[in-house]
């Protein structure tokens, strides 16, 4: 694999898995027992509670490499044309927004694209995005009864 933006990704990557990695440990220290943690996945329809710090630590712990496989996914789609080179991305259930940070790697600049996430909870690792291409509400989509720009 090719030297990612001089390895910023990587870079990216690393320190935030090594600040949710201490993040966690004194999390669990707190705990008097881990049963807790003993059933949590990722992998079945069971909804977990995600307002805990303890659920997105492991979450983000599990997905952040993530970030590597989908940079590459979208490098590939934009040396093949098959993406323009301006794309709107609409992201429900964002989390802490891996995906926007995905494309903010894959694309030369971030005002090549437009990113609108969605959640209905404000994740502890969530950082402050602030350039005028990126929009984040704070919703719960099922209680959504129409779509328009004023929703």
């Amino acid at each position: 694999m090719k030297n990612l933006f001089g390895g910023k990704i990587f870079e990216y990557i690393y320190n935030k898995i090594y600040k949710i990695y201490n993040d966690f440990i004194e999390e669990i220290d707190s705990y008097e027992s881990l049963r807790e943690l003993r059933d949590l996945r990722y992998n079945d329809i069971h909804l977990h509670d995600y307002r805990k710090k303890v659920v997105q630590q492991l979450y983000l712990l599990r997905y952040l490499p993530y970030l590597i496989e989908y940079y590459q996914k979208y490098r590939d789609l934009f040396d093949t044309n098959h993406l323009n080179l301006s794309l709107d991305i609409m992201s429900i259930g964002s989390g802490n927004d891996l995906d926007f940070h995905e494309a903010a790697f894959a694309f030369s600049s971030k005002d090549d694209f437009y990113y609108i996430g969605i959640d209905k909870i404000e994740w502890y690792y969530k950082e402050n995005n602030e350039h005028f291409n990126y929009r984040f509400f704070m919703q719960n989509i099922n209680k959504w009864t129409k779509l328009d720009k004023d929703t």
